[in-house]
């Protein structure tokens, strides 16, 4: 049996990947005698041998059906058990693109892990060629080097060694690698083992694949320091990024900010007491330091104001006047923005976070736009949503955070003029965050603000307690899904504690993808960049959580109970069935969508226990559910589920009788798709007359991005 070489019919000791469905492939070495069995029937290994490959094989008793398959490393890699700590073939692929492995190449590879990557290697550069392996767990580097024998892998060669430790200590001087792969927790530490086994005398390529951006900034350093040069970064989804030293940031220069900010304020607080005004104290030495400086907005000699980054010519725009002590709120998100006044319940209008721009020429365009919708060169919000085929699409934000300034602008614009007709000058507004938001990112959005915008005031409030303020809690725990990234976020008094703070990839629109690829399945295809709309519309109306998964997937496949009609835009009705609750899945099993990260379930439970021992009971007894991914049927009861399940396995150790003693409080508002806007809402009506919590115009232009300190602890 080889992966090198295909071959027609099966025989006895052959391995076969038995497709049973299509999220159920089993490996199985063919055995007279043997049987395999599943919930289509049993199928005798005897009447496999003979067969052809690729061929469906009847179940003995003649009803159900499986498939048997060739193996690849493709195939191979789906049919592994541990499916969160394999490199998947989008990656793999990627990865031997990029260090341009070929037939012939020796590639090092350090972390064999399940070799579902060595596989791909191995077949890569062929009988030609040689991977040299290392495993530091002794169990995987057993199972894999049989394996790897098993399959006739011969050119591949696995060694058990802790690289990082102890180095590669090859006395063969012919490995001469011309590629390296390192998927190490640490890197950093096998990179100055590497001149003993790589090429000496031609460009030789490493990667190395790591999930954590500290992992990655420890990874560069490495690089540098050991004379490698061109070093890149590539997210999964091959985006380019800038490798680039900035200034260190710890836990001794975010104690001595707090101790800071707490000082300065208890010395205005004494000050107004005793009737003086309050004096300027010098910045402690060890206080935080901002590098970068605010820009000027310069008056003109008819009035004008001019900026750096430009200022937008109002005259275009109607306007309103309104009273100065209602403050604007904006709650920036991936998918949509909201806006409106402050003491209100409700966004005034919510639309698309989207900026589009034409693809088609003048002349094409009239032909198949609606009279009643003019297609401008930039689009935004709902008029862009209205005639998105005709445009291309951009989201200038991502996971929550805002990627591309300028069609962030041109979505403010949208807002502020052509939505809620606002006269920005001598306004104040309060602004949303993520959690763990970058400093340049809140340093950025208030000088537009500032500076283009003209606004007298700004305030910029985590997203997770203001969604606590609108529950009118002050502590608890913040799962925030909306349509790019979930949040934890555990809260105590108000304050953020950040370093329990955790970040899942995977929320709204990574569900609509991933129900865009289970339709295709049943065969429905949506392609255009006008059925995403289309399935996000679905997904809202007929996906739910699943509470028991196994029953659920029972009944989908034994029923049509589940199934539900759905009507297109163009007339068309499609049934979609167990797609209802598979989709949703992947924030409990994020590994559907290929992340390899806890689902939202463990990732809460993680974080409550986290904390300190004494505040554990309160926060599972205040969790409080926001976001637009946060509304599907069936997720609180799921969660308390989880979380129960994790406590009876995890601290009682098994003991059920225990378990009633665990209380958990999972809070659901129905209107918890707009929690963060109105938390956003209430704190800005109470701060509408308190000047001086606000950060002012003049306060920005006197001092600059340090004046964000007067924001407290982030």
């Amino acid at each position: 049996m080889s992966f090198f070489n295909y071959k027609d019919h099966i025989e006895e000791g052959d391995l076969v990947l038995a497709f049973i469905n299509r999220t159920t492939i089993k490996p199985i070495y063919v055995k007279t005698g043997e049987i395999l069995n599943t919930r289509y029937g049993h199928f005798l290994h005897s009447s496999m041998i003979g067969m052809k490959y690729g061929a469906q094989m009847r179940g003995a008793k003649g009803y159900g059906f499986i498939h048997l398959l060739y193996p690849t490393p493709e195939m191979w890699t789906l049919s592994l058990p541990h499916r969160t700590q394999i490199v998947y073939t989008p990656d793999s692929s990627y990865i031997i693109q990029r260090l341009n492995v070929r037939a012939g190449s020796r590639v090092i590879e350090a972390g064999t892990g399940s070799a579902s990557f060595t596989h791909s290697f191995a077949r890569t550069v062929g009988e030609s060629g040689k991977v040299f392996t290392f495993e530091f767990h002794e169990p995987r580097y057993l199972e894999a080097k049989t394996e790897l024998s098993d399959h006739g892998l011969t050119n591949t060669i696995i060694t058990h060694r802790d690289v990082c430790n102890g180095g590669f200590n090859i006395s063969d001087d012919t490995i001469d690698g011309d590629m390296v792969f390192l998927d190490l927790p640490s890197p950093w530490d096998a990179i100055p083992h590497l001149d003993t086994v790589v090429a000496k005398q031609r460009q030789v390529g490493i990667c190395c694949f790591s999930p954590c951006i500290e992992q990655v900034a420890k990874t560069v350093t490495a690089l540098e320091e050991n004379g490698w040069t061109n070093i890149e970064m590539v997210e999964i989804a091959a985006k380019r990024w800038e490798a680039r030293k900035e200034m260190k940031r710890d836990v001794n220069n975010a104690i001595n900010r707090i101790k800071d900010i707490q000082e300065r304020k208890q010395h205005g607080i004494e000050s107004r007491r005793a009737g003086h005004p309050p004096q300027k104290l010098a910045k402690s030495e060890d206080s935080f330091k901002s590098a970068r400086k605010s820009a000027k907005v310069k008056e003109g000699e008819d009035g004008s104001m001019s900026s750096p980054i430009g200022m937008c010519d109002k005259d275009f725009f109607l306007v309103r006047k309104c009273n100065t002590n209602t403050p604007t709120v904006l709650d920036q998100g991936t998918g949509f923005v909201k806006i409106g006044r402050a003491g209100t319940n409700f966004p005034d209008y919510t639309f698309p976070s989207m900026v589009g721009r034409p693809i088609l020429r003048a002349e094409e365009r009239n032909l198949l736009v609606p009279d009643d919708i003019e297609i401008k060169d930039i689009m935004c919000g709902s008029e862009a949503s209205q005639v998105r085929s005709l445009l291309q699409i951009n989201y200038p934000m991502e996971n929550g955070i805002i990627k591309n300034w300028e069609d962030m602008e041109h979505l403010w614009d949208y807002a502020f003029y052509e939505r809620m007709k606002l006269n920005p000058q001598g306004q104040k507004i309060l602004l949303t965050e993520p959690p763990m938001n970058p400093l340049k990112n809140r340093e950025m959005m208030c000088q537009v603000m500032f500076e283009k915008y003209g606004f007298d005031g700004v305030y910029v409030a985590i997203q997770a307690v203001l969604a606590l303020y609108a529950q009118g809690l002050s502590s608890g725990v913040v799962v925030d899904s909306g349509d790019g990234v979930t949040h934890i976020v555990p809260v105590y008094e108000s304050v953020v504690l950040n370093h329990l703070t955790k970040r899942l990839d995977v929320a709204g629109r990574d569900v609509t993808r991933h129900l865009i690829n289970l339709l295709f399945r049943r065969g429905y295809a949506f392609n255009r960049t006008a059925d995403f709309e289309t399935v996000r519309q679905i997904k809202e109306k007929l996906c739910y959580v699943s509470y028991d998964l196994e029953f659920d997937s029972k009944l989908a496949s034994e029923t049509t109970t589940l199934v539900e009609s759905y009507e297109l835009p163009d007339g068309r009705v499609i049934r979609v069935g167990s797609e209802r609750f598979e989709a949703p899945e992947c924030l409990f099993q994020p590994h559907l969508v290929d992340v390899e990260q806890p689902g939202v379930g463990e990732t809460l439970f993680n974080t409550i226990q986290a904390a300190d021992v004494d505040v554990r009971s309160s926060l599972f007894k205040a969790i409080v559910l926001s976001g637009g991914s946060s509304m599907y049927p069936g997720l609180p009861s799921r969660l308390e589920k989880e979380l129960k399940q994790l406590w009876l396995t995890r601290v009682l150790r098994g003991d059920a009788s225990r378990l009633d003693k665990f209380k958990v409080r999972i809070e659901d508002p129905p209107r918890r798709k707009n929690m963060v806007f109105i938390g956003g809402a209430v704190l800005a009506n109470i701060m509408a007359d308190k000047d001086h919590m606000w950060i002012s115009k003049q306060e920005w232009e006197e001092q600059g991005p340090r004046v964000l300190q007067k924001l407290g602890p982030r």
